[in-house]
């Protein structure tokens, strides 16, 4: 996924290397989300650890000394560096699942907010938000075919203001006329301009967000 200081419409952006595809593309989002998951998994395990000894110690099926063997804490220690390890790693990886896609649809819908309607989302069947994702393209499709239709509006208008500035342009009595149907077309012409901008063929944006 481009860098976060890249204001480049979503419709101009080329697919990079899937090499390169981003783990931590929000980070303040995914480091939240992934250190309560960190502190939840803690407590469950260290928790659940308790349950199962404390009975097998009150009925001494399990004889624990009051000092501990260093190997044995060591192994503890370890164990509990990769649970944290393991469960951190984990959240990154899941939470990429909706901040990927939802970091790519806010840069969307910043554009399509600018009158630019080319954005196109890939649609992945991992993420979890590609029914959103979904929606948007089809939001942004009908913009565009609704701006089409103003186009095909806007061309017979300037057929027919053409026409008639034809019409005046013949008549010396009608040239003020027929300026002011000159200004108007060329402003027709403006618009319809920047109605092209809104419409041309998307390029969708590559799977690596």
């Amino acid at each position: 996924m481009p860098a976060t200081g890249d204001t480049r419409p979503i419709s101009n952006i080329r697919p990079t290397a899937r090499a390169t595809r981003l783990i931590v593309v929000n980070r303040d989002l995914q480091l939240r989300y992934t250190g309560a998951a960190v502190l939840v998994g803690t407590m469950t395990t260290a928790l659940t650890t308790f349950f199962i000894l404390l009975p097998l110690y009150v009925f001494k099926i399990l004889v624990i000394p009051r000092f501990l063997p260093w190997p044995i804490l060591l192994v503890m220690g370890l164990a509990l560096v990769m649970n944290i390890f393991s469960v951190f790693i984990l959240g990154l990886i899941m939470t990429n699942r909706i901040a990927g896609p939802l970091y790519a649809l806010i840069r969307a819908m910043r554009t399509t907010g600018r009158g630019d309607f080319n954005a196109h989302l890939a649609v992945r069947s991992t993420d979890d938000l590609k029914y959103v994702v979904r929606h948007f393209n089809d939001m942004t499709a009908s913009l565009s075919r609704m701006t089409k239709d103003d186009l095909e509006v806007v061309d017979t208008l300037i057929k027919n203001v053409n026409e008639l500035h034809n019409r005046f342009g013949s008549e010396p009595e009608q040239q003020e006329n027929a300026q002011v149907v000159l200004h108007l077309m060329k402003d027709l012409q403006e618009f319809k301009i920047r109605l092209n901008t809104r419409v041309e063929a998307p390029l969708k944006e590559g799977d690596d967000q």
